[in-house]
């Protein structure tokens, strides 16, 4: 079921990881019909633009785990105490807690993680951005190539998957789901 609820993170997902093929395409006919040869970029602007896709890089990862887990924390989900019997013979160690609603829990988390994982695939996709602009600047493909390779990596570490939406519930309730 959580899957389903998914779909609309996935979309938004493939479009944003599109738009920066897209980009890389634009640039490919920038390339054709605009300025024949590369020109020096200034090295302030790349040291500045390099530093900002790296700051935008860590908080793409950083900030929707951080925005993900204050927005559950806020649900204030009811949890109980697992039975005693249940901790003693299961076959993998067991937090101490479960949800009361576990399908509730799933539920109420899946807007919260669309919204916090859409901040993160826009901050990955800034780095692209920054790449594309570097490239229009005039720089050569040396230098903006490895913006575009940043954010496809920082992109396929993002894929939205039930197991991202469940974990970062467990771990803000310290209880299991089932």
């Amino acid at each position: 079921m959580l899957n389903r609820e998914l779909w609309v993170s996935r979309i938004l997902w493939a479009a944003i990881f599109g738009t920066t093929v897209v980009l890389l395409g634009v640039l490919a006919v920038w390339d054709q019909v605009g300025p024949g040869s590369p020109t020096a970029l200034p090295l302030p602007v790349l040291g500045a633009l390099g530093v900002a896709a790296v700051v935008d890089a860590v908080l793409s990862v950083l900030l929707p785990k951080n925005i993900y887990a204050r927005g559950l924390r806020s649900l204030g989900l009811e949890t109980r105490e697992r039975p005693q019997a249940e901790r003693l013979f299961a076959d993998r160690p067991r937090r101490a807690r479960v949800f009361g609603d576990p399908a509730g829990a799933r539920a109420r988390a899946v807007p919260l993680f669309r919204t916090s994982h859409i901040l993160g695939m826009a901050l990955s996709e800034c780095v692209c951005i920054l790449g594309f602009v570097l490239k229009m600047l005039g720089g050569s493909w040396w230098v903006s190539l490895p913006f575009f390779l940043v954010t496809w990596l920082l992109l396929a570490t993002m894929f939205p998957r039930p197991a991202e939406v469940e974990a970062g519930l467990e771990r803000a309730y310290e209880a299991d789901l089932g």
